[in-house]
């Protein structure tokens, strides 16, 4: 995984694991005084959401993603299956809800998380899914000057081990969900 001359991934999705995140973007700054801080909340919030035993697709973007090397905090969307979300008991569901507070995670995982549900396009939900979908894909492939840039995807699958999150090839399933843009 390579940093372009701008700084950024090439444009488009790039497939990666939380070993990936590790080697491209926490050791490869040795003088970073916070990616490593940064990565330690982000594996505490991945260990967090496998123990609700769902799935995400987990789309990371931002300064972390990039050659800065003091970022803030590492952002990113996770997409799951709204029935799947809505048929766990109210302790995973409040769990899940605090787990994505947008910039309000950062106090305690350091990161700027959010959450779409995803629902089939036979939903009538399904229109407001694909358009929140569209735009964290669209906010996360630009920088804020809107020079195409690269970003990760994840698969996050339950477990009690952030090891385990897989690398998936591609965007993610294109016909589930409704969600929350910020």
């Amino acid at each position: 995984m390579q940093l372009n001359g701008d700084g950024y991934l090439d444009p488009g999705i790039h497939a990666a694991t939380v070993a990936d995140i590790k080697t491209h973007f926490v050791d490869a700054f040795p003088t970073s005084a916070t990616r490593e801080t940064i990565f330690e909340g982000y594996k505490r919030h991945t260990t967090d959401l496998q123990q609700c035993n769902v799935a995400f697709d987990q789309y990371a973007d931002g300064s972390f993603v990039s050659s800065k090397v003091d970022p803030g905090d590492i952002d990113f969307v996770c997409i799951a299956d709204a029935d799947t979300i809505d048929a766990l008991p109210p302790e995973k569901q409040r769990i899940i809800a605090t787990l994505f507070r947008g910039k309000a995670t950062k106090a305690t995982h350091q990161c700027d998380a959010y959450f779409i549900a995803s629902v089939p396009d036979t939903d009538p939900r399904h229109q407001s899914y694909w358009a929140n979908r569209k735009f964290w894909l669209g906010c996360f492939g630009f920088d804020r000057a809107d020079k195409p840039k690269g970003f990760l995807k994840l698969q996050i699958t339950p477990s009690a081990s952030p090891s385990v999150a897989t690398a998936v090839a591609g965007a993610a399933g294109g016909n589930s969900g409704t969600g929350a843009a910020p």
